[in-house]
């Protein structure tokens, strides 16, 4: 992807932003990411409700570049989309519900040789609004869920 002159608005004219920063995704920091996994990068995790379109290890790369991950975060990010594409979730249902619910993924300890933490508040953003994150509601009001996904003890 060529620089543009205005990312920002680039990335919220294209719903690919909630409002928050983007890291555009170049063919440099694809690479990077994907060097944060042994996992080929065609190999599919997984269908993801409400398009239900495949996600590969290669567009979990592309999206963890542009949430700004750390390579070293690709196992936890691998094991969330698991999670979520998991049908015992059902994360249809969810998305349907009047509630507006969400899942939330807690990750605690290390992955094996590495350390993922973060010491940030957790934080629920519209995906339509241009909130800065200082004004975004602190917690969530939405139900969560925890559980050991494949992948992530690996």
């Amino acid at each position: 992807m060529a620089l543009l002159d205005d990312e920002f608005e680039f990335f919220f004219e294209k719903a690919w932003s909630n409002g928050l920063p983007v890291v555009p995704p170049t063919e440099e920091r694809i690479e990077r990411m994907l060097s944060g996994t042994k996992r080929s990068p065609e190999e599919v995790l997984g269908v993801i409700p409400p398009a239900f379109e495949e996600v590969t290890v290669q567009s979990a790369a592309v999206h963890a570049v542009m949430a700004g991950c750390k390579p070293e975060y690709m196992p936890v990010v691998i094991a969330g989309i698991e999670t979520i594409a998991d049908e015992r979730l059902n994360t249809t249902a969810n998305q349907v519900t009047m509630r507006g619910g969400a899942p939330l993924m807690v990750v605690n300890g290390p992955t094996p040789g590495r350390s993922v933490s973060t010491e940030a508040p957790v934080a629920s953003v519209p995906a339509s609004a241009r909130t800065p994150p200082s004004d975004a509601p602190f917690g969530s009001s939405s139900p969560t869920w925890a559980g050991e996904s494949r992948g992530l003890h690996r």
